[in-house]
Order: C-alpha cells, then structure tokens, then sequence
C-alpha cells in the first residue's frame, strides 16, 4: 500500500460507467485509507471514477499522505466552506422540502433546541456543498452517472438536496458506517436526516448485519425490496496459514483512535494489572487519551510500546514480522467489525473483543473472548491471561479459526464483488426512491 504521490492525469475508458464518490477527505490525509483503497482498487476495474472530496490547501499539499491512485480516478476538491458559502446556501435551506421532512421527524424523535440546530447546521452544510458541487461541475450529465457517499452524512444529504431540485431521480448510494449510525455517537443523542437521506437512496449499503439491524430498529426498513445491501469493506490476505505466536515475550495488540469510545486506558490498566513482562502490549494509533495510557503503563513498569499514529503498511508489517499472539479491541460501539480486525483475522490473530454496543463482532467465533459491553478491568485483564496461557495445539486452532472467517466474511475480493453486483445492478437500472413523491 503506497504511502504517498500525486494525482495523476485521468485515462478514461468510454465503456466504463461513471460513478462519483464522496468521500471526507481521501485521497488526502490518512484516516480513510485502510477503508478506502482497497475499494477503489477494485471499483477502478469497473468503473470511471471520479472523487469529491472537501480539504484544505494545506492537506492537499502534504504528499506524505496523498495515496497513489489508479489512472482512471480523478479528483475534485471542494475547499473549506467561508461565511459566504453558508450564507449563498441559506435560502436554499429555508425553502427546502427536506427541512420541512425532518423537523416532522424531530417532533417524533424528541425535538430540542440543540437537536434543532443540529438539524440546521447539517442541512446548512449540505446545501453549501451541493452549491460547491454544482460549480465544479459535479451534477453534468448526472443522468448516466452513479453518485456514492461513503459516509451517511451531509455529503450524501447534498445528494439528496440535488435529486430535489432536479426533479428526477439520481442514482444516488450511501454507505453507513459507525460514527455516522449510532444515535449516541452524536452528542445531542440524535443523527439528523437519516430517515431522510434512507428515502433519496436508491440503495443504502451496510458493513455488517448488526449494522443494518440497528439502522432498521431505529430508522425503519427498506422503501422497496432490495433497498438496503450488506457491504462489508474487507481486508487483502495476511498469511496463508496460522502460525505459532511469539512466546517470549507474548504481543499483544491494539490498533484504534485513543479516545473515550474505544476504552484504551482500559487495556492500559489491564495489562498493569497483570503485571506480567513476558505480555508485551503495543497500540497504533493517536488521540487525547494516549498521554493517560502511556502514564499508567509507564508507572507499573509495564512492556508496552505505543507509538501513536503510524501508516497502515507498517501495522501490517509488524503483523508479518512479529508473530502477534492476540488482538484486542474494547470499542462501546461499531458499524461493523473494524478493518483493524479483520487485518488481524487475516493474519490469523486470536482476538478479545467487547459487545460493541450490545451486538456481537462478527469476527469473533471461536477464535478468541467476547467480553460484555459493560466490562471491567478484570474481565479484560482476565481474557488477556486466559489466551497468554494458551498451549500451542489450542492457539493454533484459534489462529485456524481467525482465518477461517476472514476467508469467509472479509476478504476484500469477495467483499467487493459483492459491492460491484450492487452497483452494476444500479447502473443497468432505473434509479429508485419514494422521498421526492411525498407531500
């Protein structure tokens, strides 16, 4: 996985069709990579592609987190709305038949004044975006083009703002993930415009069942059979076979953003608590609680290594080079099973793994420790001795099993065949939503 270069001149195949995806920053800056690049590797294949994405002047020009990327894809950049990019946008957001569709769906959900201006701003949002888009010329020729937003945000609700004013149906896709799904991943308790932005999409993709579930429970169901589409995102082939883990010392590892919902300073405690120099703990990634969780290690004296953000193919190399003895990832909430997981399971990693939200990881099956949401310190520090003690026949046959379901749930070929059917599905069709028709 290449970590820098530039974006290239577009070589355009005329068989391909075209399909427009959003994303939040990508091709720039780092975060959506591991998410990212292997889908446009595979929808490069099928398909003319060109991003959209909304970054600054200075991002852009960091080309130690520009991704290569292929031929084929070109991109547009949106820069950073000003005062007047939301002040052109007001009117449009008044008028809007979308604003009058969700404050209906506020007064349902439970309407406040924080809650209202959440609405506002995120439509706000949208409707400067739209107008930026229509600038750059994102919407010509809209009608022989496939439009996805990779995140179920108010990218995609400017998706859904132009499929109002053009009065014809695009054919528009969102992509639900984690941030972007739970009501309690929003500090108001509340995600604006989801029913909304559900009824513009012709299909509405999920990376997991639990995904879906809870985007049924809370949201409601499909408009038309077919609607909603299981998606996973998927990961390449670590290793081909399991192999015996690292004794001395045992690693284990945690890859996530260190903040409040992906309890780090809990495994930090855990594994002070055990006390044990032959546990060797090592977490990629950054965020305003690393400081916490190197203080607690480094006070017990721990074997620890927490170097912070560092570039995906070094995660992956270490995974080669080390022979890592178990993952652990005690997040409150998921979309899906995190790519980090399935990085494990593809290298055949044991793994210890909270609820997430009370549904279960759907890479932990008997391979590793579901623990349950409401865990303690020592229900963690005891599933990290529990897998520490494993003899090597039974930790093999955990690795065996890691492997097993990254071969039948997450691997990234079969993951993106599945997308690609969805989507030359859309191409071939007539786009389908019930939103517009409403009154």
């Amino acid at each position: 996985m290449a970590e820098a270069a530039t974006v290239g001149p577009v070589s355009k195949a005329d068989e391909f069709p075209d399909l427009v995806l959003f994303t939040d920053a990508f091709p720039f800056g780092k975060g959506e990579k591991p998410f990212l690049i292997p889908e446009i590797e595979a929808l490069s294949k099928q398909f003319t592609i060109t991003l959209v994405t909304q970054v600054s002047t200075e991002l852009q020009n960091d080309c130690e987190s520009t991704s290569v990327l292929p031929d084929s894809v070109s991109v547009v950049v949106v820069p950073p709305f000003r005062a007047t990019d939301y002040a052109r946008a007001l009117p449009g957001v008044l008028t809007s038949r979308l604003l009058m569709k969700e404050l209906r769906q506020l007064l349902d959900d439970g309407i406040s004044a924080r809650r209202l201006m959440d609405s506002f701003r995120t439509l706000l949002a949208a409707e400067a975006f739209r107008n930026a888009c229509v600038r750059k010329g994102v919407f010509r020729h809209s009608e022989d083009k496939l439009y996805y937003s990779f995140w179920f945000t108010y990218k995609l609700l400017a998706l859904c703002l132009e499929v109002e004013r053009r009065r014809f149906p695009l054919k528009v896709l969102g992509r639900v993930n984690g941030y972007d799904l739970y009501n309690e991943r929003n500090k108001n308790g509340r995600q604006p415009f989801q029913r909304v932005m559900r009824d513009y999409c012709s299909c509405v993709l999920f990376g997991s069942s639990t995904a879906l579930a809870y985007f049924v429970s809370h949201f409601g169901g499909e408009a038309f059979d077919g609607q909603f589409f299981l998606s996973r995102l998927g990961v390449r082939a670590g290793v081909q076979e399991p192999r015996l883990r690292s004794r001395k010392p045992f690693l284990l590892v945690s890859c996530s953003n260190v903040v409040p919902l992906k309890r780090v300073t809990m495994i930090a405690e855990a594994v002070a608590r055990l006390g044990n120099p032959d546990i060797r703990w090592v977490h990629f990634g950054d965020g305003p609680d690393l400081s916490q969780a190197r203080r607690i290690v480094d006070a017990s004296g721990c074997n620890a290594w927490l170097p912070g953000a560092v570039p995906n193919s070094h995660i992956l190399s270490f995974y080669r080079d080390h022979e890592p003895g178990c993952f652990i990832a005690l997040s409150e909430t998921e979309g899906g099973c995190p790519v980090a997981l399935q990085e494990a399971l593809s290298f055949g990693l044991p793994a210890i793994v909270t609820a997430a939200g009370g549904a279960q990881y759907e890479g932990v099956d008997g391979n590793g420790v579901r623990l349950p949401d409401s865990v303690g310190v020592d229900d963690v520090a005891e599933a990290i001795d529990a897998l520490y003690r494993l003899d090597d026949d039974a930790w093999m046959r955990m690795s065996s099993r890691s492997l097993e379901l990254w071969s039948d749930s997450f691997n990234a070929d079969s993951c993106k065949s599945q997308l690609l059917t969805a989507l030359n599905l859309l191409s071939s069709s007539e786009a389908r939503n019930t939103a517009r028709y409403d009154t």
